[in-house]
């Protein structure tokens, strides 16, 4: 993301361990709008408004997620890092410029009306529209975007926008659906959606044809739309009906993962040195020492500040060198991380199941390489599909 696109506080944190899934679902139920999330193994980096980390301080409490800050970025920052350097008071004049101008952009969007949409999936609709928070208030026309996007999402049944101040304050109601049509009169079967072993069934109209313990195909009948009808001469009568009912089964998932004992190690240097890159428009230019390696280093971006008056900015740049070598993980730091990854695989598995589960069991094996580590799963869904005939 291009620095006019950030906040103008941001810090960039990393966050470790088994809950990461949850501490997310947290964030976002709390409206810490997270950016930049990239996810490595066991952990995730996330780029959150500064103004908001103390909120993410406490979620990460609560799930039992370690948070370290990485880097800070923005105006408030940079002036703090170098409020005693005498070079500083020829911003003066640039920050009095500056100030004049905060007000004429939208730097919050503020949000009501909420409901099965969420507040991430709205702010994607109002940037896929040219509303974002840093834009210019003049390129705004709010009663015209509001027009696009009632034409464009049949879900919005309302929309205003507003300017007041620096926030923009968006206010919706939600288009009801229309309730769907359910025909019980037609004869319809209940059918497998998956192979799987039966594990509970309860019928409300038809005929079950399995019971617990059996195990189906996907596409077999489970519950048959007919019944029989006996008169008092004994003569049957088959009539057919609408079968519904609910049946769950379970399922074995194994998840693997694997981990080579060898990796290079980085040895990061004691010593940095500064670089900067300029936006002109979409034009970049980076100067940084001509002499060193591009290979044998990392950069950081550790300040950031943009000129709101026109299209260029400029990043100062943190790079610090390192070495390589080649290492060997312990057992134990091999066994660690194997868990971690699939702790995550499996709440994922879980949140797009929609299962509950059952059992579980970890299995690990030394191999030649590495390590090897097996966890079999054992899933409960509801496996009933109504299918007309």
């Amino acid at each position: 993301m291009r620095p006019k696109d950030r906040a103008y506080a941001m810090v960039r944190v990393k966050a470790s361990g088994t809950q990461i899934p949850r501490f997310l679902s947290l964030l976002l139920a709390r409206g810490i709008m997270f950016q930049e999330a990239k996810y490595e193994a066991g952990s995730v980096q996330l780029t959150i408004p500064a103004r908001q980390y103390r909120q993410a301080v406490a979620c990460a409490k609560k799930t039992g997620i370690r948070l370290r800050i990485i880097s800070k970025k923005g105006v408030a920052f940079f002036l703090f890092r170098h409020r005693r350097r005498k070079w500083t008071v020829l911003l003066v004049l640039p920050m009095l410029i500056i100030v004049g101008l905060l007000p004429h952009f939208v730097w919050r969007i503020d949000m009501e009306g909420l409901e099965s949409i969420s507040q991430v999936e709205m702010l994607r609709r109002l940037e896929e529209a040219g509303v974002y928070e840093g834009m210019w208030q003049g390129d705004l026309d709010t009663a015209q975007k509001a027009r696009e996007l009632l034409l464009q999402y049949e879900d919005l049944s309302w929309l205003s926008l507003s300017l007041n101040g620096a926030v923009l304050e968006v206010a919706l109601a939600e288009a009801v659906p229309a309730p769907e049509m359910v025909d019980r009169q037609s004869p319809a079967d209940v059918v497998a959606t998956q192979t799987c072993v039966v594990y509970s069934m309860v019928t409300e109209s038809g005929t079950p044809l399995v019971r617990q313990g059996d195990v189906v195909q996907e596409g077999e009948v489970l519950i048959q739309g007919q019944y029989t009808l006996v008169n008092d001469a004994g003569e049957e009568t088959v009539v057919d009906t609408h079968a519904s009912g609910q049946v769950f089964g379970k399922r074995s998932v194994r998840l693997t993962e694997s981990i080579d004992r060898a990796y290079i190690k980085q040895n990061w240097g004691a010593k940095s040195y500064g670089g900067v890159k300029i936006w002109v428009g979409n034009w970049q230019i980076t100067l940084r020492n001509p002499f060193r390696k591009q290979e044998q280093e990392a950069e950081i971006e550790e300040k950031s500040w943009e000129l709101p008056i026109g299209p260029i900015s400029w990043n100062q740049m943190e790079y610090i060198p390192y070495t390589e070598e080649e290492a060997d993980y312990s057992p134990e730091e091999m066994e660690s991380r194997l868990t971690e990854r699939l702790e995550i695989r499996k709440a994922q598995l879980l949140a797009e199941s929609d299962g509950v589960l059952l059992r579980e069991e970890l299995k690990l094996e030394e191999t030649a390489e590495g390590m090897m580590a097996y966890l079999d799963l054992v899933l409960m869904e509801e496996i009933g599909e109504t299918q007309r005939r």
